[in-house]
């Protein structure tokens, strides 16, 4: 949920002191790996963060989107502070405030320093998230040979019967492709 989202002054000799959740609306923009020739999802503004396999339009996405929002801070210049993410699920986040770049994250904590981009006043968020290609090879499953988004030599799998059966002179593993019936990964900052 968006309260995992935040700001927290850290000072140097104890954890954590206050957090200051960045709630509001988010303006997110999706685009493609480069050499993909499908179009992506449609810029959209998401009031809260929700996770992409709950919106149909990026139910199957996988590529780099970016999230930006602004926040008002108070008392900026007096300690150090870092962004917590909370937690990103099947992918990674490249953060930037007020255009610095502050790190990338990719496992736990979630969290980047920045305590020298942070300040008084009106900040503008930037998140630069990238997931992994599971959901749209899933999501191509469902689709025709010439109408899919990812151009593999997996085997995409229609039924699980076909993927059990023996019309394959190879039977096919786990290792073998998707299928429909594949689990979908969570993605998008949550």
């Amino acid at each position: 949920a968006a309260a995992d989202t935040a700001i927290k002054e850290e000072p140097a000799e104890r954890g954590v002191s206050a957090a200051m959740p960045i709630a509001g609306k988010w303006e997110v923009a999706f685009s493609y790996h480069p050499g993909v020739k499908a179009e992506p999802p449609a810029a959209m503004s998401m009031d809260k963060l929700v996770e992409w396999t709950t919106v149909p339009e990026l139910k199957y996405f996988a590529g780099t989107a970016i999230y930006v929002t602004t926040f008002n801070a108070e008392n900026a210049d007096n300690g150090r502070y870092r962004l917590s993410l909370g937690e990103i699920p099947s992918g990674l986040a490249k953060a930037r405030l007020n255009g610095i770049d502050c790190g990338t994250v990719w496992c736990v904590p979630w969290e980047v320093e920045v305590g020298a981009a942070v300040k008084n006043g009106e900040n503008r968020l930037e998140i630069e998230y990238v997931n992994n290609w599971h959901n749209r090879l899933v999501g191509d499953c469902f689709l025709a040979p010439d109408k899919r988004v990812t151009k593999s030599v997996l085997r995409y799998w229609n039924s699980e019967r076909q993927r059990n059966s023996n019309i394959w002179a190879i039977k096919p593993t786990i290792y073998s492709g998707p299928s429909i019936s594949d689990e979908l990964q969570p993605s998008g900052l949550l």
